[in-house]
């Protein structure tokens, strides 16, 4: 379960570090050049952590299986937030 809540929090720093979905969570407000490469590099940091993880965890073959599970159900999780979000204004 710890790598889905990884891999949720790597997804969304992936997302807020793209000029459209930061203005469109932080009201507008740009992100910089600097935040973004730092927010990306933690975005796939946390992706990383998440499939040493799922491998430790399960071994290598379910390990990848499941790391891809939890991929897509987080893709989609954040996909209807930001969605949500945007038509909520």
């Amino acid at each position: 379960m710890i790598n889905l809540v990884l891999i949720v929090l790597g997804f969304f720093s992936i997302a807020i570090s793209m000029k459209r979905h930061h203005k469109q969570l932080f009201n507008n407000r740009l992100v910089q050049p600097a935040e973004s490469k730092i927010l990306k590099y933690t975005g796939f940091g946390l992706l990383t952590v998440a499939l040493i993880g799922s491998i430790k965890q399960y071994g290598l073959g379910n390990g990848l299986v499941f790391w891809t599970v939890y991929l897509c159900l987080a893709v989609l999780g954040i996909a209807m937030l930001l969605s949500y979000l945007n038509n909520r204004r």
